[in-house]
């Protein structure tokens, strides 16, 4: 029988600070795609909006749950989760606005988790 695996959105910037302001594009992504608009990431400078009530308790859910922040964070994360749900293997995806912010992202993590 194959082992199970799970596939997680990730996101690492060289600070946290950093990492959650690219995350906004995430954000805007998903509340616009609840509302059926299925567009482009925008870039984080471009995302923001105003949120109704509804959204801000969405997108607070869905930073609680996201695997966003430095290297070390995240590797941590990902591995508690790996953890509490009993699998060995993790697969990540980074979707980001910039080639850049997604390759360095993906850089960052595997130096954290090699």
């Amino acid at each position: 029988m194959p082992d199970p695996l799970v596939c997680v959105w990730a996101l690492v910037a060289e600070t946290e600070e950093e990492a959650w302001r690219q995350f906004e594009s995430r954000i805007r992504w998903r509340m616009d795609r609840n509302l059926g608009r299925i567009g482009p990431l925008l870039s984080p400078e471009d995302a923001p909006r105003e949120y109704n009530l509804s959204e801000q308790a969405q997108i607070a859910q869905l930073k609680e749950n996201a695997f966003v922040g430095t290297a070390e964070q995240v590797a941590k994360k990902l591995n508690q989760f790996s953890e509490d749900v009993g699998i060995e293997e993790v697969v990540v995806i980074t979707w980001a606005h910039d080639f850049n912010v997604r390759a360095n992202s993906y850089r960052l993590l595997a130096q954290a988790l090699i």
